[in-house]
């Protein structure tokens, strides 16, 4: 991935001491004395700190780091890119950047996602931030463009921030998924992600506020599915409500009696259900092997295609499902217990040939997407960021150029 700037001033400047950063004891791995600085310093990785010095202390040059991925990724770059503008102003310095994919796109593993250029003390010991900004992104991007362009039709809501590592790790999710979800909805017609749960991620959804209706608590409060319904229609009359009815594990039953009470909403299309069922247990009145039936009989592409993984790892539900034979993979299985031992689980590579399992093409052409028209060359104050095109030239042998990645 990308390198990012660091508090070092050019060898020919003298130290200014309220330039954020830039002062004497930026030649120290103290840092400088701006809490940007002081940031860099804790988090970036030690051996560029040391880097940093070393250029400092023999001179510095122009560099162009070139950022990749080692999979295939959806370029989502918005919040790097921020975060570099804000790092250029912090040490009153500029970095010209070339993207090489538009936000959205599809990029193939190893192809360079965008060159960042500029002095080689300012980007040096920026880059262990810039690639957690990047790189996280653009994988799920991926995940959700995956997931929506599977489920054309169906709506999805992002619940992704009680699962984050943080406030910072919840707004790069729910900004990847939103990212991943408008290149779904562009390219297949999906209806993709319609909004998330936090008021505080809202606006990458074009929204004001999070969405949702109820959790387990409050159903568990309710003490029924039907009076937890009843209590959230008469707290927010007319509006919409999605009911979660997995709480007691009987969701068909549950379900049934809610649209037996509220009929009127059933029939204006403002009543929906939620389900939360864990892999601990099925839905109501299925077990494993019915379970599998049920998916395969209603979505065999869908079920098929995001339970690869699984299938490379248990052999004989992969001969079921490609037989189509009516018999559940978990049938199967018994059947054949002696290809299920728990090797197969862990080691993959012992039940099927490496070659065989599918990989994503990571060829230049195999881009899906159309390429829109490049957007104008345009700058910021410490960022200038080049119109996206083909690949830009490499840089002259007197400019070092540095692969990063994430």
């Amino acid at each position: 991935m990308a390198a990012p700037p660091d508090d070092m001033a050019d060898e020919k400047t003298a130290p200014n001491p309220t330039a954020g950063g830039l002062d004497g004891g930026a030649l120290t791995e103290s840092g400088g004395a701006s809490p940007f600085e002081a940031e860099i310093t804790r988090w970036a990785d030690h051996y560029f700190l040391r880097t940093k010095q070393a250029v400092r202390r023999f001179g510095d040059n122009q560099a162009t780091y070139a950022v990749f991925m080692r999979r295939p990724v959806v370029f989502a770059p918005k919040l790097a890119l921020d975060w570099l503008t804000g790092a250029a102003h912090a040490r009153n310095t500029e970095f010209t950047i070339e993207l090489n994919f538009q936000e959205g796109q599809w990029a193939g593993a190893g192809e360079p996602l965008m060159y960042v250029t500029g002095s080689l003390a300012h980007l040096v010991d920026l880059e262990t931030l810039l690639l957690q900004k990047l790189g996280a992104c653009c994988v799920a991007a991926n995940n959700a463009y995956v997931m929506c362009a599977t489920l054309p039709k169906v709506a999805f809501l992002a619940m992704d921030a009680r699962h984050c590592a943080g406030t910072e790790m919840a707004d790069q999710m729910a900004y990847a998924c939103a990212v991943g979800s408008k290149a779904a909805r562009e390219q297949t017609g999906a209806k993709g992600f319609i909004g998330n749960a936090t008021a505080a991620t809202a606006h990458h959804f074009g929204n004001t506020a999070g969405m949702g209706t109820m959790p387990h608590a409050m159903v568990g409060y309710a003490g029924s599915t039907l009076r937890a319904a009843e209590m959230y229609a008469e707290t927010f009359p007319g509006e919409p409500m999605t009911v979660l009815v997995d709480y007691f594990g009987a969701e068909i039953t549950d379900a049934l009696a809610v649209c037996a009470r509220f009929p009127d909403m059933v029939e204006a299309g403002k009543l929906a259900f939620r389900l939360d069922t864990h892999g601990g247990r099925y839905m109501e009145g299925l077990d494993p092997q019915e379970s599998y039936a049920v998916s395969i009989f209603s979505a065999l592409c869908t079920f098929a295609t995001l339970s690869w993984n699984a299938m490379c790892r248990w052999p004989c539900a992969a001969i079921a499902m490609k037989r189509n034979c009516g018999t559940s993979p978990a049938r199967a299985c018994r059947r054949r217990r002696s290809s299920c031992s728990a090797n197969a689980w862990t080691r993959p590579d012992t039940r099927r040939p490496r070659s065989s399992v599918p990989r994503a093409s990571t060829s230049t052409n195999a881009r899906s997407w159309p390429t829109s028209t490049p957007p104008s060359t345009s700058s910021a104050r410490g960022l200038t960021c080049l119109a996206i095109g083909t690949r830009p030239t490499p840089p002259p042998t007197s400019s070092p150029m540095t692969a990063s990645h994430a």
